[in-house]
């Protein structure tokens, strides 16, 4: 058994650079796994540990000296600006977020959102340490670190879990379902872990050291390679040696392994390694909108540019190589989308993703991202796109129907064509410069003439500066355009899978040496695919085609509508059926599958080939296979004899059949295998049904656990707190810097000399802590505080216990100006250190002052206006209590100000006034809309006069309600006048009725005897004179009626009546005096009602002379009766001029006619106001709808039945 004292020796780690920092982040149930790992963790280690975990932001921690307990290592609570060393426990401060800043601990405030402080620590980490990063999220509810470990595993760090020891497993299950964990422990094994990696020797070194083993094991890192090629199909060589190495480093210091050779022995032994190895060399590193000023140069320049140039139904075509999951293309398609949505033209979209990894692209195909994932999606965006679903947002599929992704590889593969764009960030960085000269010239050759090609900002196009010209000066984008040269292909860049390839060195150089290789290789290379290798393409188990070889153009074509691969869609009209069946015999049977003699037709020719599908065994758990098109000769019916041909189409027919049976019984089989699967799927659901049981009793469990845990908590929280009781005597120090934080402060001693001072001290009087601390008060500055009064009474505070309170200083301060400070100041006793100290704070008010003065001169303003205004004015606040009457209030009332406080104001309304008034006033206020009420109020001399009574809601500068301001205005004179003239009216009305109806009577006696005499003339003029009479009585009874609702004189004789009657005799009436006019009516009149039978003929009366007056180039009017939800509905249309617009709303007010119409249509404006009035006493409505030239629409409602209390 070894001892401490066997282990190698190990040199501590001076390197701060190289410096392995580990992080753990912890919140509920998070201290046990601590202790336990700490307790394991020996002191040597050579690494800096950094403790995250959730603290309540107003307790001290007591952290520090509880693990401090644990383990030898120095254990400290981080304060600003920390330098991290290796073998020591670093422990955040309670109410503070921290980061890794050039190798420090940096503290910032915690916000007041969400807090996240472990993925933010984590996230810093990932950027600042790279692969020297190790995360580790032990127990905790929520999500906190998920995030923060995915940067860590994106950067090439490693990363590590709780398993389900775990009390609170919701942080660790987060992380390992996001599939960005590492290892999966119990805290001592973590531990344990973590020991092994330090003595692993590729932790002791830096990268540099590391590169120079690397090259002295570039053998076995060339096998690596080479079993990672016939895995994946990609040759790393094209890879920078940094990125592929320190990632394998990485899956080594896992597995524990400190040899390349040792890796490269395992690697054969255990295939589901090199499967983690390959996923770890894609450095699958992106999110939504990575770079914005990229962004918006794409969507404000480049994007409107290929609009603009597009044709009719000509797509635009978008390639984002190395997409990862597909948050780059996704983010593309809703910039294009926006863009399009301001544009008319709405031409066909295609993006295409492409990735070298597979579980990346179904990723991007499915279009689900966590919460965390979207972060950078603005809001709108997010809500237009995407849908908010339990495990995150899933992609709308509006948007998903514009993309396709496929596996692809950009070094090997051949590239897609005609591209509008391709964006591809970040991705070069990764590649040695042969790797990226030929991935350049692989985007010139498949963009379309002044197509665009977007890098990463770091990235460049190397020495292909005549294929590309730069554009992207005003955003700092790194954009360029394809400069028309010549196709950038280079001789030897052929797109055939590098497994075809020649791969022994000493056999490539020997070709190599023969002159003209390279062309004669290409030649080769060009004949086989042309004349002796069949057209084929590789496809999954999807039927996605993701390789094309040969030319295969006469067997597919680009499928209609939305951008897709799958083979059936782009397969031509007489191979779909055929092809299906054999590749799904292919697939069910694992061997090749043949189907010859298919007949098809291209461009009109027909054609017949034999189709043939061979099933790849390449990578694990994944299944491709190649779909082979050979064209066969078409058979020609030459012989003439009719024998022959029917024997021909006999064979044929027989062929057909055997075909159709073999398909039959391929149908068959797969129902069968089918409903084998739905029997499997259906026992597995009653299974898991068994088992979800089981989880729920095992919830209730753990629910009882949990609430005796927190009873645990509870017990240790109050001896924790009676611990900080003991602490509270050297917290009165910060204690008293916090309460007055928000002020500037200094701390002087007995004998007024500076001990210390806060920013806000420094910051309000331009000065530092050299100029300030251990100077005597009186000697700062310009000697502004030798104020006597002042110094006195400072002197007093210690010794008489005494405090100053806002004691003001006026001065010309040096380096801020003149200012008016405000001092106070309070004794801190400190019993520990046996010493008295003075807190003075200093406030700023010069501001505050200065608004008092503008305050007050605006009140005086406003005073002087109000009391100077002819009128009475008064300011109510928002209880309703009126706090102002101007001077000519009280001249009016004679009342005093104390007369008038609170609400006694109102004993001058007159008594009946009082109700109506208070209703109007607190209905307006609960409203908050304006008002206006007449009422009686009595005047100095205690005669009441009537006043308008005018309101408006006040509002401050940030449109909260402050009250109301009114105006009263005294109005008895006009009253009177008022009254007067609707007296003259009611008794000339009178007057005017009593000869008007003996005229009426004398023409009808003339009328009688002249019809006796025969004379016509004379009767048509007695006629006319009579129609005039009769208008005349019209008008002077609207006068009446007029005068009786302003008097408040009408009231209504309510009858029940068949509502029937009284439509006929008013219709009869009318079309009588108008014979000329086509008057038809609908709907059902046949309805009994209560109501005031000559009132509603007079309603109806009016609407129908309204319909012949206004409607003379038309003699069609419509009239519709109905009733439903017990009410009466009429309705009266003609097709006359119409009423405007902004005239409807006032076509019911007293004496309201339209201008333009008073000319052409006599009459006092008064009739619909009195139409308006009865409806509304008969508890209806009435409403009119209009356009202009095309004629008007009234209605009216009335209730059938009259309620008791009517």
């Amino acid at each position: 058994m070894n001892t401490p004292n066997d282990q190698p020796e190990k040199q501590p780690i001076t390197n701060h650079a190289a410096l392995p920092v580990v992080a753990l982040g912890a919140s509920a149930g998070g201290l046990d796994a601590i202790v336990q790992l700490l307790s394991v963790l020996t002191a040597d280690t050579g690494m800096a540990y950094v403790i995250i975990q959730h603290l309540a932001p107003t307790h001290e921690s007591m952290l520090s000296s509880i693990l401090g307990k644990h383990t030898k290592m120095t254990v400290q609570e981080v304060t600003d600006r920390v330098l991290v060393e290796p073998n020591v426990v670093y422990i955040i401060p309670p109410g503070k977020d921290m980061e890794i800043i050039d190798g420090h601990l940096t503290l910032a405030p915690r916000t007041a959102k969400l807090n996240m402080p472990i993925d933010k620590f984590f996230i810093s980490l990932a950027e600042v340490k790279g692969s020297d990063a190790i995360g580790i999220v032990l127990s905790g509810a929520a999500t906190d670190g998920t995030a923060g470990l995915k940067a860590i595993r994106e950067a090439g760090g490693l990363t590590i879990v709780q398993d389900d020891s775990a009390k609170f497993q919701s942080m660790p299950k987060s992380a390992i379902a996001e599939g960005v964990v590492d290892l999966v422990l119990r805290p001592e094994d973590i531990a344990k872990e973590l020991i092994k990696i330090s003595r692993n020797p590729f932790a002791r070194k830096s990268l540099d050291d590391a590169g120079e083993e690397k090259d002295n094991n570039d053998e076995e890192v060339q096998h690596i390679f080479k079993q990672l090629k016939e895995y994946a199909g990609v040759n790393f060589n094209f890879y920078k040696e940094t990125s592929v190495y320190r990632r394998m480093i990485r899956r080594m210091l896992i597995i524990n392994l400190q040899s390349f050779k040792d890796y490269n022995n395992y690697l054969k032994e255990h295939r589901e390694e090199l499967n983690l190895l390959y996923d770890d060399l894609l450095i699958n590193v992106t999110r939504f909108f990575r770079e914005p000023e990229t962004n918006e140069y794409v969507s404000s320049t480049l994007l409107p540019h290929i609009l603009k140039n597009k044709k009719n139904n000509e797509p635009i075509r978008i390639w984002v190589p190395a997409c990862a999951a597909g948050q780059e293309v996704y983010s593309l398609a809703m910039l294009l989308l926006e863009t399009t949505n301001t544009h008319k033209q709405k031409p066909v979209i295609q993006i295409f993703g492409s990735d070298l990894s597979e579980n990346c692209i179904k990723k991007a195909r499915i279009g689900v991202y966590s919460k965390n994932e979207v972060d950078n999606i603005p809001p709108p965006l997010l809500t237009r796109y995407f849908d908010a679903i339990d495990v995150g947002y899933r992609v709308k599929k509006t948007i998903k129907e514009l993309c396709l992704f496929t596996r692809h590889n950009v070094l090997t593969d051949p590239p897609f064509s005609r591209l509008d764009l391709i964006s591809c960030c970040n991705f070069l960085i990764y590649l040695k410069a042969e790797g990226q000269h030929k991935v350049i010239h692989t985007f010139h050759y498949a963009l379309q003439n002044d197509g665009y090609l977007v890098l990463g900002k770091s990235e460049t196009i190397g020495n292909a500066t005549k294929y590309f010209k730069y554009v992207g000066n005003e955003f700092k984008a790194n954009i360029y355009i394809k400069e028309f040269y010549k196709r950038a292909l280079l001789l030897n860049q052929t797109f055939l899978n590098d497994n075809l390839r020649v791969q022994d060195s000493e056999e490539k150089q020997k070709i190599n040496s023969i002159p003209g290789a390279a062309p004669l290789n290409l030649a080769v290379d060009h004949l086989l695919l042309t004349q002796f290798i069949p057209s084929n393409v590789v496809i999954n188990k999807e039927m996605e085609i993701l390789q094309f070889r040969g030319s295969t153009s006469l067997y597919l074509e680009p499928a209609q509508g939305a951008a897709s691969f799958n083979l059936l869609k782009m397969a031509r009209t007489g191979l779909k059926v055929e092809l299906r069946n054999a590749v799904f015999k292919s697939m069910r049977s694992g061997q090749a599958a043949k189907k010859e003699g298919l007949e098809f037709k291209f461009q009109d020719v027909s054609y017949k080939c034999d189709i043939e599908v061979v099933p790849l065994h390449i990578v694990p758990d994944e299944k491709y296979y190649l779909v082979l098109f050979k064209n066969t000769p078409a058979s020609a019916l030459s012989e003439p004899a009719t024998n022959k041909r029917k024997s021909g189409r006999e064979k044929e027919l027989e062929k057909e059949l055997l075909v159709i049976k073999e398909d039959m019984t391929t149908i068959i089989e797969e129902r069968e295998g089918a409903i084998e699967e739905l029997q499997t799927a259906n026992e597995e659901i009653i299974s898991t049904n068994e088992e979800l049981q089981t989880i729920n009793e095992e919830l209730h469990t753990s629910k009882e656990e949990m609430e005796s845990t927190n009873e645990e908590l509870a017990t240790i929280n109050d001896q924790l707190m009676l611990r900080n009781e003991q602490l509270n005597e050297l917290q009165n120090y910060t204690d008293g810097i916090v309460a007055t934080i928000a002020e500037a402060m200094i701390v002087l001693d007995k004998n007024l000399v500076v001990r210390s001072a806060n920013q806000s001290f420094y910051a309000l009087f331009k000065t530092s802590p050299e100029e300030t601390e251990g100077f005597y008060l009186f000697d700062l500055g310009n000697g502004q505080w030798k104020i006597p009064r002042l110094k006195e009474l400072l002197l007093q505070v210690i010794p008489q216990r005494n405090e100053i309170y806002n004691f003001k200083v006026t001065h010309e301060f040096p380096r801020i100006g003149n200012k008016i400070m405000m001092l106070n100041a309070k004794l801190l006793s400190q019993k520990i250190h046996s010493q008295e100290l003075i807190f003075l704070a200093i406030q700023d008010i010069t501001a505050h002052v200065e608004a008092e003065k503008i305050i007050r001169e605006r009140e005086e303003w406003f005073n002087n206006m109000a009391n100077n205004a002819p009128v009475m004015i008064w300011v109510a606040g928002k209880d309703k209590t009126i706090t102002f009457f101007n001077n000519t209030w009280y001249a009016f009332t004679g009342n005093t100000a104390s007369e008038n406080v609170e609400n006694d104001w109102m004993k001058a309304i007159q008594k009946e006034d009082v109700e109506r008034y208070l209703t109007a006033y607190n209905e307006s206020f609960d409203s908050q809309q304006p008002f206006t009420i007449e009422y009686r109020l009595k005047r100095y001399d205690s005669v009441y006069r009537w006043v308008l009574n005018q309101g408006k809601p006040t509002y401050d500068g940030s449109s909260n309600f402050t009250g109301y301001i009114g105006t009263c205005t005294d109005i008895d004179d006009q009253k009177k006048i008022a009254e007067k003239k609707d007296e003259f009216i009611t008794i000339a009305s009178h007057e005017l009725k009593t000869p008007l109806t003996t005229a009426k009577a004398y023409v009808q006696l003339l009328e009688d005897l002249l019809k006796e005499n025969g004379n016509e003339e004379i009767i048509t003029f007695l006629h006319k004179t009579k129609v005039s009479i009769e208008k005349l009585n019209q008008l002077i009874g609207q006068l009446l009626d007029t005068t009786k609702l302003q008097n408040g004189k009408m009231t209504l004789n309510i009858t029940e009546f068949n509502f029937e009657d009284l439509f006929i005799e008013t219709i009869d009436f009318i079309r009588a005096s108008h014979p000329k006019y086509n008057i038809t009516a609908t709907g059902n009149a046949g309805t009994t009602i209560h109501a005031d039978y000559e009132r509603l003929q007079q309603v109806i009366t009016n609407l129908l002379t309204n319909a012949v007056k206004y409607s003379q180039s038309s003699e069609k009017i419509e009239i519709h009766v109905g009733d439903s939800n017990d009410e009466l509905l009429f309705s009266v249309r003609d097709h006359g001029v119409g009423i405007h617009p902004n005239n409807q709303k006032n076509i019911f007010e007293k004496y309201y006619r339209e201008a333009e119409k008073t000319t052409h249509y006599p009459g006092l404006g008064v009739g619909l106001f009195i139409a308006a009035e009865i409806i509304e006493r008969h508890h209806g409505r009435i409403w009119v709808e209009s356009m202009v030239g095309e004629g008007s629409t009234f209605y009216f409602t009335i209730p059938l039945k009259r309620s008791s209390g009517d």
